[in-house]
């Protein structure tokens, strides 16, 4: 207790006894932090700001602490001290700061970039084969006419690191020809990505402005993958089916060539008999081969909305998303852009009956 009382008395008489130039110099330092902290405070978000405050007060509580067991030693040395750990500190918000300012700048960049991407969505070039898939299509329809207008290095460069956390893809190349493993997303690379889709989609101007061409081209794409999303979700025992199988090709490096774009569903056509002999979408019927499992009745019904799109490749884009834990990030991405661009229809999606049947019905499936 004495000791104690004697290390507070040399404390309080070593503070006192600070001269007009330590005062000073602590004075200049103590402004400089305050005016960095104040600066890097305006850049961060609200959850972001909590944390800094924090971090500060601990800071604080730790430096007197520190400045003052060196007075304990040294009762000149609590000004040098406090000066020394405060310009320490001021620089470390300016380096952040000038960090939060660049990281601010290649945001607007890469959303210029984005909006470029979606206003010229027509002046992508189309090869022959991918007339097939687009406008519509899978996502790695998407994504491969996307990176031609933003190549896959330009992105990695933006966000800093790599995309992917392990796979086959490397920093420029998406590689979709491993048959014993894929991409897993780096979570904190879909975080950034949307923070760029909220500004974005924030822009009403910019949204009303590209709507028919995203209509015609991505929306369809989306629906598609959040539908394939609810029936995964509503029918657990075909999605575990599925997963199982999915993780056992996988761990024994036995994917097949297609997993990652997987298929369509095989139909034949015929002769429409009560064609008007003029509209010519009726002209023929499109019949499906009878449905064997739930799995083939899901498939079935995707392919009656996405005729020539190869559904079967939305479901297992979930099963690779379930084993990377990026599953419910995709769903709120996509959401969060359809919501944009049709609310109306979000609706519909969302609460639409996805139940596969428990007995499937006997005879062809037609539509």
């Amino acid at each position: 207790m004495v000791r104690q009382l004697l290390m507070i008395a040399v404390m309080t008489l070593s503070v006192s006894n600070i001269s007009f130039g330590q005062q000073s110099t602590l004075d200049v330092a103590d402004t400089a932090l305050n005016n960095n902290y104040q600066a890097l405070m305006q850049t961060l978000p609200a959850a972001e700001q909590a944390l800094l405050r924090d971090a500060q007060r601990l800071w604080i509580r730790y430096t007197d602490a520190k400045c003052h067991f060196e007075v304990a030693l040294d009762e000149k040395q609590f000004a040098n001290c406090k000066s020394k750990e405060t310009l320490k500190r001021s620089q470390e918000f300016s380096t952040l700061l000038a960090s939060q300012k660049e990281a601010a700048k290649m945001k607007r960049e890469f959303s210029t970039q984005l909006k470029d991407v979606l206003t010229n969505i027509e002046s992508i070039p189309v090869e022959e084969y991918d007339q097939i898939y687009w406008p519509g299509g899978s996502a790695y329809t998407i994504v491969t006419q996307f990176l031609k207008k933003i190549s896959l290095n330009y992105v990695v460069n933006q966000y800093g690191k790599p995309i992917f956390l392990e796979g086959p893809h490397s920093e420029t190349v998406v590689n979709l020809e491993s048959t014993t493993e894929f991409g897993h997303y780096d979570p904190a690379f879909l975080s950034w990505l949307d923070q760029h889709l909220t500004q974005i989609l924030g822009d009403e101007e910019f949204v009303a402005s590209t709507k028919a061409v995203v209509d015609r081209y991505l929306l369809g794409t989306v629906e598609l993958y959040l539908s394939s999303y609810y029936y995964l979700t509503n029918n657990p025992d075909i999605r575990d089916s599925m997963m199982l199988d999915y993780i056992v090709q996988y761990q024994n490096g036995s994917l097949g060539e297609s997993h990652h774009t997987a298929f369509f569903v095989p139909s034949n056509r015929i002769e429409n008999p009560n064609w008007d002999g003029e509209t010519k979408s009726a002209e023929y019927v499109w019949v499906y081969p009878e449905a064997t499992t739930q799995f083939d009745w899901i498939l079935t019904n995707l392919n009656e909305r996405w005729e020539y799109v190869p559904v079967g490749s939305s479901l297992f884009f979930w099963m690779r998303r379930a084993i990377d834990g990026t599953d419910q990030q995709f769903v709120d991405l996509m959401t969060k852009f359809y919501r944009a661009y049709n609310p109306e229809d979000l609706a519909k999606i969302e609460n639409k009956a996805y139940q596969a049947p428990r007995e499937l019905p006997g005879g062809k499936i037609k539509f």
